[in-house]
């Protein structure tokens, strides 16, 4: 099984070789992957500049193992009597019609490990013209989509940040 640690800070910590770092769009802050069995390891000690800790089981993978320009990480709220509807819609309908757009490149989606406001998460590789695309925009309108925008939950809740690798 493929794990993931998501360490969210303000501003950009010192970093070591070999580490997984993100800058955050528009915003003083940076994001850390730990990826694998190293995600499992205790966290490091909480700081001023830690901001969010999240632990995570990959549960699907797709597209192809190419990265693009732009990492697009969400965390969603999802209440535990939707989590297999939501898990299913990710699966089967949401990301089939996002990696129409080819530079939609992959998506590695999580289930939380530990108790979270978020239980699930994907970071996903892409160009930033993916996000104005035309599937991303069919992806949004389909009745499974709309019916699960019905709750408060869903859309407005999601946390959105937008990536650069460092």
């Amino acid at each position: 099984m493929s794990y993931v640690r998501i360490l969210e800070y303000r501003g950009q910590p010192k970093r070591q070789q070999g580490e997984e770092w993100y800058a955050v769009e528009g915003r003083d802050a940076s994001v850390r992957l730990v990826r694998d069995e190293a995600a499992l390891d205790p966290p490091p000690a909480p700081g001023p500049d830690l901001t969010a800790n999240w632990v995570g089981a990959r549960i699907f993978k797709s597209g192809a193992d190419r990265k693009g320009s732009l990492a697009y990480m969400l965390k969603y709220p999802v209440p535990d009597d939707y989590a297999w509807e939501f898990d299913a819609w990710f699966r089967c309908e949401h990301m089939p019609i996002l990696h129409e757009e080819p530079t939609w490149y992959a998506c590695d989606f999580f289930r939380s490990t530990l108790p979270s406001s978020y239980p699930f998460a994907a970071i996903h590789y892409l160009e930033p013209g993916a996000l104005k695309s035309a599937a991303r925009d069919r992806s949004i309108v389909t009745p499974w989509w709309n019916r699960l925008k019905a709750n408060a939950w869903f859309d407005r809740g999601f946390i959105r940040t937008r990536m650069t690798s460092l």
